[in-house]
């Protein structure tokens, strides 16, 4: 079952939670390019929310390009390239 998405600059990966609570990060197109997997939801949230917060300031603001904020698995998905701004 799909639980949710990300979203790089130029692609998009889906959640999947198999039959037993593992989560796995795909590719939108196709289901066996896996990026990441994960034990369960909670292991998930636990490692994304860490990873993320990571990237981002106190008011939520990037501290790093947006394709950055993919899960690293996921960033090998872009296929177009991120337009140079400047980093706060």
């Amino acid at each position: 079952m799909v639980i949710g998405g990300a979203v790089g600059w130029s692609s998009r990966g889906v959640f999947i939670i198999d039959d037993v609570g593992r989560i796995r990060l795909t590719h939108h197109a196709d289901a066996h390019d896996i990026a990441a997997e994960w034990d369960s939801l909670e292991a998930m949230l636990k490692a994304e929310t860490t990873r993320i917060a990571s990237l981002l300031d106190l008011t939520g603001e990037p501290l790093s390009t947006h394709t950055a904020l993919m899960h690293p698995g996921g960033r090998r998905w872009e296929t177009k390239a991120e337009p140079l701004t400047a980093v706060h």
